[in-house]
């Protein structure tokens, strides 16, 4: 009898080896799979941040390396050559798709230098800040009730300390900042984002320009930050539809100029002046139409397709996280 309870207690204890071998091979493989990832899309990220550090040397290269034209002497016999080449009837349109328009994104230096007689107006940059820092992290209940404005005017009565470091930094600066204990958790929850939500320096750009210039590339804009502005549902969805169709519009055109040139088959090629001008007509109807028109007339929005940001923005696919990687700036020299 003995010896067969000693049998059962060694197979009992042989399965349980097994079991937990078997349980720390998942978890090692699970977390070798995860750290896997993380290197391929840190790998994808300095690929893609090392390509558009090289297409701007191309960029800048290029007419240096133009050699001069040979200089021919005229003699009365000469016969004039007309060039037969045919002109282009397409051309690409050159739209920053991965690297958004700087001002996409809030101006600080706005908020900053904002008189607070306007911080009751609801279009001021005060009011849509504040807006912002509740769609974004307030409301999905990420930090409490509230915040939006001690933040708010936290960082406005840091307000010299970070106009002297944020023309260095940018909006990184805010990451430097010394703040009260409460308030400085919640503001860390705020840069550092979540699953659930972007970081508050993705919604961030500074640059140093009177408030009558400081403006909003609306069609690149993030949709948290357009509900800020608009701060209408309706308007806002709206507005975010016209974006989508126009948005569908340039991408459509130009990869069928990319895959086919002159032989691409487009009903109507439009310009940049035209992409412009449509949105910002229809946008101007729909902004009436809901009693908008503080937004009218403060001019607050850019209407082009914008030029190539500071900043290439990627999406991990596995986490669906967004993260910034910062590209040479394009008025640096070689």
């Amino acid at each position: 009898m003995q010896p067969y309870i000693f049998t059962l207690l060694c197979l009992a204890s042989l399965a349980s080896l097994v079991a937990f071998d078997a349980a720390n091979a998942r978890k090692y493989s699970a977390y070798a799979q995860t750290i896997e990832n993380h290197e391929n899309f840190l790998t994808v990220r300095r690929a893609a941040c090392a390509e558009v550090e090289y297409q701007e040397k191309l960029k800048k290269l290029a007419p240096i390396q133009k050699l001069p034209k040979d200089k021919e002497t005229s003699t009365p016999n000469k016969v004039a050559q007309v060039a037969t080449r045919k002109k282009q009837r397409y051309r690409l349109l050159k739209v920053p798709f991965s690297r958004p328009p700087n001002n996409s994104r809030y101006n600080l230096y706005a908020l900053l230098t904002e008189s607070p007689e306007e911080y009751n107006n609801p279009s001021s940059w005060y009011a849509i800040f504040v807006r912002l820092l509740k769609r974004a992290y307030v409301d999905p209940g990420i930090v409490p009730q509230g915040a939006e404005y001690a933040i708010t005017n936290l960082l406005l009565s840091k307000k010299e300390e970070i106009l002297e470091g944020a023309s260095k930094y940018g909006p990184d600066i805010l990451e430097t900042l010394t703040l009260p204990t409460e308030e400085a958790e919640i503001f860390y929850t705020m840069l550092k984002g979540s699953p659930h939500a972007q970081s508050l320096l993705n919604f961030l750009h500074y640059e140093e320009k009177s408030l009558g210039e400081c403006k909003l590339n609306l069609i690149f804009m993030d949709p948290l930050l357009l509900e800020a502005v608009i701060n209408h549902p309706l308007g806002c969805q709206e507005l975010q539809s016209l974006r989508d169709g126009i948005w569908d519009a340039v991408k459509t055109q130009e990869e069928a100029i990319q895959q086919h040139g002159q032989a691409a088959a487009l009903e109507l090629f439009k310009t940049r002046t035209d992409f412009r001008l449509e949105l910002r007509d229809k946008t101007q109807i729909i902004l009436n139409q809901h009693g908008l028109v503080e937004l009218l007339n403060k001019k607050l929005f850019d209407f082009t397709l914008g030029s190539a940001g500071d900043y290439l923005f990627l999406i991990d696919p596995q986490t669906k996280v967004v993260s910034r990687c910062r590209c040479s700036s394009k008025s640096s020299k070689l």
